[in-house]
């Protein structure tokens, strides 16, 4: 593997501050303080690739293990990681997990059982 570029450490800085969830009103993300992306921010969040969604994805599993993370978050990433991957981006749940390795596979279906109710129609809704 790879040196992480500068680059790719502040996409991947960005995204640690992403909600994954498209806002109405901006048809950006937010920021976890709740304001959105700018334009270009959310165009440098898109432009990520499996690398960066990938080492992402590893430091969410390292703090929902010390749970400084939610399930919900998590399950995020990870969906996103492979709804990239997708040509066709109006992808279901049954594409998304399709693409996904088994190991990502189990992770998704063990991050889903540890979802609160809230949290299960807040994943739906996004």
């Amino acid at each position: 593997m790879t040196a992480p570029t500068f680059v790719s450490r502040n996409i991947v800085k960005l995204l640690f501050d992403a909600d994954f969830v498209y806002r109405d009103d901006t048809d950006t993300w937010s920021h976890q303080d709740g304001r959105p992306f700018s334009e270009p921010e959310q165009a440098i969040a898109e432009a990520a690739g499996e690398e960066e969604l990938e080492a992402l994805f590893d430091v969410y599993k390292l703090l929902l293990e010390r749970d400084l993370v939610e399930p919900l978050d998590a399950v995020r990433v990870l969906t996103y990681r492979y709804w990239i991957t997708l040509s066709d981006r109006t992808a279901t749940g049954t594409d998304l997990l399709a693409a996904m390795t088994d190991q990502h596979r189990a992770e998704y279906q063990r991050l889903l059982d540890a979802l609160t109710p809230a949290q299960r129609i807040a994943l739906i809704k996004s």
